[in-house]
């Protein structure tokens, strides 16, 4: 260790001298205010020291500011692509390009996952960006209900409150009376939301259609025994109706603009055989219907895109799914 002792008017000027004689790295081990001898001036004494081993020490040179910034930026847009697509790091060239194009349209890491899995299972690699969205919406199940049936049919129309069974209901049965001309019965079983079924007889009145009021469970049961003249039979019930009837099959409405969350909850809350959309006439993500509708093998029908009746009700179909899929992407 080498120790230098100097005076100095003040201790600024001490520390610059410091610095000159034994470097930047010195440390100062006392000061003392002490007078000149020949000038009688106050000044200052310093004690500084320099480990020799230290000093020897190459310096590294440091890195720009623009260096270190672009070295951060880099750092943290990894950190946004591994939480933006937890998936790219495990999948070769020929997946990730798969991967990102589902990504892009809006499916879920949970629903990804599987399909590329099967994809590569299936040595099927080559597959185009077209090819392999249509094979994904191929897996939905899609049925037809506005078909003339031969048997008398009878649909519930199910699902939460405000989400348009009413007026779902009535756009399927004007359908079936002008295109198939079934003879078609309404039976309003809503029967905690007062004046529902008022109303729906009033739509029925002004759209020609036969309406029938249940206010029990064994009321709406002697109608449908009882009614066996009509060849379609429409039931509205109400969001809380638990009812169960063999000869029925429950069609669940379900507003497309919900979170999957939302959509798996009304799923398991309502027993039902077919699936409908409301609220393609407003802003929604199709891609959690569409992951929920194959993931859990379940039947679409149709959708609504709007308040007129008949007019703003379509069946599902390959080429409209698809269009909805590519334009939330």
């Amino acid at each position: 260790m080498r120790i230098k002792k100097i005076i100095a008017e003040n201790l600024s000027e001490g520390k610059v001298l410091i610095k000159k004689e034994l470097g930047e790295d010195a440390i100062i081990l006392s000061t003392r205010n002490i007078k000149n001898s020949e000038t009688g001036k106050d000044t200052i004494e310093i004690v500084a020291a320099i480990d020799e081993k230290i000093k020897n020490i190459p310096k590294v040179e440091s890195k720009s500011r623009t260096e270190v910034q672009e070295i951060e930026k880099g750092k943290i847009d990894s950190l946004i692509e591994s939480i933006n697509y937890p998936l790219l790091r495990y999948l070769d060239n020929n997946l990730s390009e798969k991967y990102l194009y589902l990504k892009k349209l809006g499916f879920d890491e949970t629903f990804i996952g599987p399909s590329l899995q099967a994809l590569s299972k299936s040595n099927n690699l080559d597959i185009s960006e077209n090819d392999l969205l249509n094979s994904i919406i191929s897996r939905i199940k899609i049925e037809n209900l506005f078909q003339k049936r031969i048997s008398r049919k009878i649909y519930g129309f199910v699902g939460p409150s405000g989400v348009g069974k009413s007026s779902t209901l009535l756009k399927f049965a004007v359908i079936h009376k002008i295109m198939n001309s079934s003879n078609v019965l309404v039976i309003g079983a809503n029967n905690h939301n007062f004046g529902a079924n008022d109303l729906l007889a009033a739509y029925c009145k002004m759209l020609d259609l036969n309406f029938e009021k249940a206010g029990s469970e064994e009321e709406l049961n002697r109608l449908i025994e009882n009614k066996k003249a009509y060849d379609l039979i429409l039931i509205d019930f109400d969001s809380k109706s638990k009812y169960t009837n063999t000869n029925l099959e429950n069609i669940l409405i379900l507003p497309v603009n919900s979170t999957k969350n939302y959509l798996l909850t009304k799923l398991n809350e309502y027993s039902s055989s077919y699936i409908g959309l409301t609220g393609l006439d407003e802003k929604f993500e199709i891609q959690p219907i569409i992951e929920l509708l194959i993931n859990k093998n379940l039947t679409f029908c149709f959708y609504t895109n709007g308040s007129n009746i008949p007019d703003d009700i379509e069946l599902a179909d390959v080429s409209g799914i698809k269009k909805m899929i590519l334009s939330n992407g």
